[in-house]
């Protein structure tokens, strides 16, 4: 691919993997992480956070190997694995539908504790296509505002743990292992979901300049810095309200903080955080989720069309999957369906974690067993996630990749 198609640069990089890791997790997955972990949210976060590593390291080294967007659709391809690589780009698409919608609905919806009557489908509706417009006119003017959109919400978080901190009692935070290993696990699963945005800048390598340096940098300083946030917010959300005001699948848990530690400008706070990071993560959603789409329709495993490009852009995947995510949004409720996007987000990087394996040993620019941890982590947490996703997951999964069989057996 020409080099004047690759335009983001380690710093660009670096505020893009920021932009797509802070979304729902902070806001939407830490009341439900910490309804099942306890006290050992922590520990939960930390342990999300070592598999998410692993699983970055192995996208590292497969988006500085081939330098192609497409991510584990295109990796695992390359590695001789077409049934994986069809199933693994469904989880991307699949996700991404349930995630960005999901990240809307969430984070517009905190908005609510300032304008209780704004119709929440309606407006989440209406950013999914500004977003979906700014996406549509290329990665240059996108990855602009994603950069300046993940700056102030780094200030905007750690603005947040700054004024938290000092109303941080440490009898909230006990014990710190929570209810055992399972709840520990289980916490993690949910969790997960939240780092879901760090291999961005290696699904998207055809638009990173020179790869095998940018790729990695971005992935792990972008990582180093969302880490210490999620900790930071995270730790002082339950030091100042303890994890029974945290826990469950409809608590606010940074807005509670707020609200009881900040007074009546501290929910200003955390809602135009919330903002800010619905507007960044549905940017790079879109972005993404677009150049799977695309690949995909190149090698003939979706519509060709979605696979044509008028210049650097897949107009027709940006519009097919921003459009059709705005719509869902407008007329679903997919916020039940946020374990099915945890299932698939394990199942992708699970698949990234397989195909690292595969590499060449003059590929690899890491041990081969930190992608052989990734796998095992991924599929450890995969199991104690609810049943029932798994099942709806591996159901839907397994019906289209027997539809693609009988299509055409000779794939």
């Amino acid at each position: 691919m020409a080099d004047e198609r690759r335009i983001i640069g380690p710093v660009a990089g670096v505020f893009i993997t920021i932009a797509t890791v802070i979304d729902a997790g902070v806001f939407a997955t830490l009341g439900p992480a910490t309804d099942r972990a306890g006290t050992g949210i922590l520990l939960s976060v930390v342990l999300a956070g070592l598999i998410a590593l692993a699983s970055g390291t192995s996208g590292a080294q497969l988006g500085s190997a081939f330098q192609v967007s497409g991510g584990a659709f295109i990796w695992t391809r390359k590695v001789g694995l077409p049934t994986v690589s069809f199933a693994a780009g469904l989880c991307f698409l699949g996700k991404e539908i349930v995630g960005q919608s999901v990240n809307a609905l969430v984070l517009i919806g905190y908005s609510r504790a300032l304008l209780p009557a704004m119709p929440l489908h309606v407006v989440a509706f209406a950013v999914i296509v500004v977003m979906t417009a700014l996406n549509y006119f290329g990665v240059e003017p996108t990855a602009k505002v994603m950069v300046i959109l993940s700056i102030a919400l780094c200030v905007l978080l750690a603005l947040f743990i700054v004024l938290v901190a000092p109303h941080v009692s440490a009898s909230r935070m006990r014990p710190l292992s929570g209810p055992g290993v399972l709840g520990l696990l289980g916490g993690a699963g949910t969790f997960f979901f939240t780092f879901a945005g760090f291999q961005r800048i290696a699904v998207i390598a055809s638009e990173v300049k020179r790869p095998k340096r940018t790729i990695p940098i971005s992935v792990f300083v972008g990582f180093a810095i969302t880490s210490l946030l999620f900790l930071g917010t995270a730790a002082v959300t339950l030091g100042a309200i303890g994890p029974l005001r945290m826990g469950g699948p409809e608590s606010v848990p940074l807005l509670s903080a707020a609200a009881l530690t900040l007074g009546k400008w501290g929910p200003r706070l955390v809602v135009a955080a919330a903002a800010v990071a619905s507007l960044s993560t549905l940017a790079g959603g879109i972005l993404g989720a677009s150049r799977v789409a695309q690949i995909m329709g190149t090698e003939h495993e979706l519509p060709e069309k979605l696979g044509q490009a008028k210049g650097r852009t897949p107009k027709a995947a940006v519009l097919w999957f921003g459009l059709g995510t705005a719509v869902v949004t407008l007329l679903f409720d997919l916020r039940p369906l946020l374990n099915i996007a945890n299932v698939l987000t394990l199942l992708w990087y699970g698949a990234t974690n397989f195909a690292a394996v595969r590499l060449r040993d003059k590929e690899h620019f890491a041990p081969r067993w930190i992608s052989w941890a990734g796998l095992i982590g991924c599929l450890v947490l995969l199991f104690v996630l609810p049943w029932r996703a798994v099942l709806v997951a591996a159901i839907a999964l397994g019906a289209l990749v027997t539809y693609r069989y009988f299509r055409n057996p000779s794939v």
